[in-house]
């Protein structure tokens, strides 16, 4: 058995040796600044020393890391192999202090391997070593868990055990640590074609208007009312039948611990991986959500739906019927990374989540909607009597503005331009047109309802006329007052690297088409893996981007939502 730090920790007043060389008399900041000259497996040994020199070493290893305030934001991107042999992974470093003991934000992020079962054993050792952390601390406000482990082949009875295994002790452990915000994102996990769907189970065809929905809604209602505890095992949660093993014989899944069951806490939660709602993640998944207060929900949509014909219908219809099923409260939906497509197969669903307040959809590119996609849809109409706030791209929201709907409460809509493909000009007549036809449509029964706008680019546009980097506004004629009058606009860049003197004559282009902003966000794409830095804007683009939109009263940064007032005027 290894002994706990504490255990094998040497008190100070042992420490003769240190005491006569006068080092635990030295100011704390010197002897910082001798650690940090410390080779780090030196330092993984001071760490052992004493209690003082355990918490100065465990900060300076972090800070190698660009770890300044672990207890606060903890960003970790662990290798599963050292890359050099100097290096000690900060997991050792964590795991070997004595003070740390409640995270507010611990973010994991598994370097990529492609290769395994060599590559599947190091991941497993990697998350055996982050479960002993969790295992130690107190409390997690926010855990964030990505994923890198790709595979060729399903994975065989042994590998599944040992890797599921792992998995399943680290999120169970996450939740029981009264954890409020969970996030599960991926480039890869290692169980994605373990099992397959049967298309023999057809008999749980779904259908978002269907009978079985209306009898879950009652039986939601019921459990509501007389205050029943969810059942961990109903039909809806029973994969038996539904699934083939494949690549093997036994049938591996996860299990949601009964301490996790009773003990979450989760409010947040963000699936950015569809393997978590398939076998053998989803036995652990739907429980976990049924039992926890979980009010907003985050959903990648990378898995492609029926309308792309990469998901049967039944599976993609049956994976909603049991999101519904275990989200009765949840008020704010996010769907992001997916196509048009998928969205569109997708929308039929959204009014079985009736406490909607917030629905937002993000895709991957700007596929337009074609007649084709939209046949299955055109009974559609999207009824949320609570929502207040609509957001997606603008095929999306126009789509579903020409149809019918039931919206009484709402009060936002937002439009998403994106402007990634290479050579592609900024079309201002186009967004004019599209916001002023909707704008329109809209209030006339909504009369109260704002809009706003957000333009998203990539590293390679450079579509912004000259003139209107240098301040010249276009003649739009007819649709120059549905810019003009635009009081809120977003603008996401590729990332933190992107607010620099390259990507800043671009935004004042931007600008100079909405003279009456009074309200500017600036921000990252939304990404479930990259564990990018807080977007931090320089004071003289914050003062440039002020001259060109007079009107503005705040510009707030997105990542952790970080606001930056403005200077007030003769300041």
């Amino acid at each position: 058995m290894v002994d706990s730090p504490s255990e094998v920790m040497i008190q100070d007043e042992q420490l003769e040796s240190a005491t006569h060389l006068g080092l635990l008399d030295l100011p704390t900041e010197l002897i910082l600044s001798i650690l940090r000259e410390v080779p780090n497996p030196t330092l993984q040994d001071c760490t052992r020393v004493s209690h003082l020199f355990n918490r100065l070493a465990v900060t300076v290893l972090l800070e190698k890391e660009g770890i300044r305030d672990p207890a606060q934001l903890c960003r970790l991107r662990l290798y599963t192999y050292p890359k050099k042999n100097t290096d000690i992974n900060p997991l050792s470093a964590l795991l070997a202090s004595t003070t740390l003991q409640n995270f507010k934000h611990l973010t994991v992020q598994l370097s990529r391997t492609q290769h395994w079962p060599s590559a599947l054993a190091d991941g497993v050792r990697t998350l055996r070593q982050l479960h002993r952390l969790l295992m130690k601390l107190s409390s997690i406000d926010d855990f964030s868990l990505t994923l890198n482990i790709l595979g060729t082949r399903p994975l065989d009875d042994a590998e599944l055990k040992r890797s599921s295994a792992v998995l399943e002790d680290l999120l169970n452990t996450a939740v029981e640590k009264s954890c409020q915000g969970l996030k599960i994102a991926n480039m890869g996990l290692p169980f994605s074609r373990c099992y397959a769907f049967s298309e023999s189970s057809g008999k749980d065809n779904l259908v978002p208007t269907g009978g079985l929905l209306k009898t879950l809604r009652k039986r939601l209602k019921r459990q509501s009312i007389s205050g029943a505890v969810k059942d961990n095992n109903n039909a809806m949660d029973n994969d038996t039948g539904r699934y083939e093993r494949v690549g093997g014989r036994e049938r591996v899944l996860f299990s949601c611990s009964p301490a996790a069951l009773q003990n979450t806490k989760v409010k947040r939660l963000t699936i950015g991986t569809a393997d978590m709602l398939f076998p053998p993640c989803s036995n652990w998944t739907f429980p976990m959500m049924k039992h926890s207060p979980i009010t907003t929900f985050t959903l990648t949509l990378n898995w492609n739906g029926p309308l792309e014909k990469k998901v049967p219908e039944a599976e993609f219809s049956l994976t909603f019927a049991r999101l519904v099923d275990s989200l009765p409260e949840v008020s704010g939906l996010y769907l992001i990374d997916g196509s048009v497509p998928t969205i569109l197969s997708a929308l039929p669903w959204m009014n079985q989540f009736g406490l909607l307040i917030n629905l937002q959809f993000f895709i991957r590119s700007g596929t337009k909607i074609d007649e084709r996609l939209t046949e299955s849809l055109d009974s559609f109409s999207l009824d949320l009597p609570e929502l207040h706030w609509l957001y997606g791209p603008h095929e999306i929201i126009t789509f579903i503005f020409s149809h019918p709907v039931k919206l009484p409460r709402l009060r936002s809509v937002g439009l998403s331009f994106s402007y990634k493909t290479v050579g592609c000009p900024l079309d201002i007549l186009s967004i004019a047109e599209i916001l002023g036809n909707l704008r329109r449509r809209v209030q006339q029964s909504h009369p109260l309802v704002t809009f706003f706008v957000e333009l998203e680019f990539d590293s390679n546009f450079f579509g912004i006329h000259s003139s209107l980097i240098n301040g010249i506004p276009p003649e739009l004629t007819e649709w120059e007052e549905e810019l003009a009058t635009l009081s809120r606009l977003t603008i996401v860049v590729p990332g933190p690297s992107m607010m620099t003197e390259r990507f800043y004559p671009r935004i004042l282009g931007c600008l100079t088409l909405f003279p009456g902003l009074t309200r500017l966000g600036l921000q990252t794409a939304p990404r479930l893996v990259e564990l990018y830095p807080p977007l931090v804007i320089k004071r003289w683009i914050l003062d440039g981007i002020k001259r060109r939109c007079p009107k503005l009263v705040d510009i707030h940064a997105y990542e952790e939502i970080n606001l930056l007032p403005m200077p007030k005027e003769g300041a």
